[in-house]
Formats: structure tokens, sequence, C-alpha cells
């Protein structure tokens, strides 16, 4: 299987589709002090053929092979695009006991790389379950969008809108196609009418998505920024994340790390000495429950708790 420059044209576009048939920061009340971070898991099916994956999951390393846990099925192709060149990287095969493995032989090349606002294709030979852990991002959020074909995604873990409720930004003439196997869904943006056709694009969590802008529009329209915190409140401050570090350090509540480790989750604390802290989970980043109190170790575990996804946060114990 293999994906050659499908962009050039609308016609090789479809042509494609043819082919493949064959913690927030902020303080929400005087007694509260969150982690300065919030970090979670998504679930997403990977399914038989072709995919159109993002990652939305902020970590240290973001190579595929720290990145796409599952564990991939063995022969799967992941394949990124280049916007500079309109074409494709060549592909990195999946290898039992191996991991990603790009055509450089090289498990540190760049093309295994992931970053966040990138959406990604993913051929498989069987279904499995692809599992991103990682830090959602908050915060002023800028994604750039590029002249001509690119592959997109929403930087944050969140289902929706495009426009409405992912707050992209677009112009005339912008088309968007959605991966909905077996076929592309195309959508365009009619300035005239000020609406999309035939209806505005939905997207799910991890889902990429592919763009194409005219290189007139993209000269001066060239960013999709998000102001975005975790926390539902009140006109919270538009700022950085180490912005963030620093309106904390009375109370250093940071989540260093999630990981997955035999159905566990692990969250690695980073705390004052001496000091407690709550655990709270969520499934949408909206409502949170507390799951354990008064902890004090370093590493806190619990089993994992499933579900497409589920997100963590600390609370200072008072």
């Amino acid at each position: 299987a293999s994906i050659r420059n499908p962009m050039k044209t609308k016609s090789m576009l479809l042509g494609l589709a043819l082919a493949v048939l064959g913690a927030s920061a902020w303080q929400a009340s005087a007694q509260d002090v969150y982690s300065i971070n919030v970090v979670g898991y998504y679930n997403v099916t990977v399914s038989t053929g072709w995919n159109l994956l993002a990652n939305q999951l902020n970590q240290t390393n973001l190579n595929a092979n720290y990145v796409l846990g599952g564990p991939p099925a063995d022969g799967s192709l992941l394949y990124r695009y280049d916007p500079a060149n309109q074409t494709y990287f060549d592909a990195a095969t999946y290898v039992a006991q191996l991991g990603w493995y790009p055509k450089s032989g090289d498990l540190n090349d760049p093309v295994l790389d992931l970053p966040l606002g990138e959406g990604f294709f993913i051929w498989t030979p069987t279904n499995w379950i692809a599992t991103f852990v990682g830090e959602v991002e908050q915060g002023s959020l800028i994604n750039p969008l590029l002249a001509n074909y690119s592959l997109k995604a929403s930087i944050v873990p969140q289902a929706g809108l495009l426009q409405t409720d992912l707050f992209f930004p677009p112009y005339v003439g912008d088309q968007v196609w959605r991966w909905v196997a077996p076929a592309f869904s195309p959508y365009t943006y009619d300035a005239s009418n000020v609406a999309w056709v035939p209806s505005e694009p939905p997207l799910n969590v991890g889902e990429g998505f592919i763009l194409y802008r005219s290189p007139g529009e993209a000269t001066t329209n060239h960013w999709w920024v998000r102001n975005f915190t975790v926390q539902d409140v009140p006109n919270p401050p538009l700022v950085a994340k180490f912005a963030r570090l620093g309106a904390n350090l009375s109370s250093p509540l940071l989540i260093r790390s999630l990981s997955l480790q035999q159905g566990n989750v692990v969250l690695d604390v980073q705390k004052a000495i001496g000091s407690a802290y709550n655990v709270q989970f969520s499934t949408d980043r909206r409502s949170w429950n507390t799951i354990a109190t008064g902890q004090t170790a370093s590493l806190w575990q619990e089993s994992s708790r499933g579900g497409l996804q589920g997100y963590y946060q600390l609370v200072k114990n008072p």
C-alpha cells in the first residue's frame, strides 16, 4: 500500500479514495488550588484499511513509538504529509517487537514525529485500538495553516463542528475532506452564503482531515488560534503554559506524566514537600469527580477506567 501525492489535484485526491477501496492552572475558588496541567488518554479504533488520525495530547517525545500505543497491527503503515513540498514522506512500517520503522532505518527519524495540530494516515491489515496519552495543551494555541494541501487537526482532544466548536477560521474556497471509510466526505466553505456546503464538517476526538487553502488566502490568513482552558472558569486569563507555571509557584502541583502500565494508569506527581493532593477524573473535561483524597506519593496509580477517553487533574488537599 502506498500513497503518492494524492493532493496535487482534486481528481488525484478522489483517485486515492478509489485506490483505498482496493489541570488546569486556574484557581476556581479560594479553597481549591488545581494542578498546573491536565493529563489524559483517548482511544481510537483503527479499522482495516485507511484511517486519518491525529495526536492531540502532548508528550516530551512525539515519536510514533511513544505516541501510538496499542500495540499496532504488524505491517501497519504510517504516512505523514509534507505541505512544503506537497508530497507524502516515505511510509514507516510497524514491525512487531521493533516498533514503527522508517525507510531510513533511524528510529529517531523526524518522519516519525506526530506533532499536535497535524493529521496522518494509517493503513492497517486488521483492526486495532490506538491509545494516545499525554497532556492537554492550554493557553493561546497557534496552528499554522499553509497554502495548498495539508493534513490538519485540532490541537486539543475535542469533538465538535470544525468552525462552531473548534474555532477553525474558514476563508473563501476552503475545502475540507474527512475520511469516512470507504470514501472521502468533501466540504467547501461558500463565502457568498457564509456557510459550509453541504454542511459544517464534524470531527471526532483523534481525527485528522485534509485541508486545501488557496495560496492567495494563505498569505494573509494562516493561523488557527484557540484560547483554550480545561476548567470552565469565568474570564480565565489567556496566557501561555510557562506563564502559568510562574503563577502557581506557591503550590506547584504538576502531573509530570501519565503512563499506562499493565492495565494501570500511573501519574508521576510533582508537589510541595509534605503536602497532600486529591485526584479528580473526567471523561469530558467539564464534569470532574474526586476519586482519591489525601494522597502524598509521587507516583499514584489506579486500574484503567477504559472508555473512549479520560482525564486527570490534581487539587491541593486543604
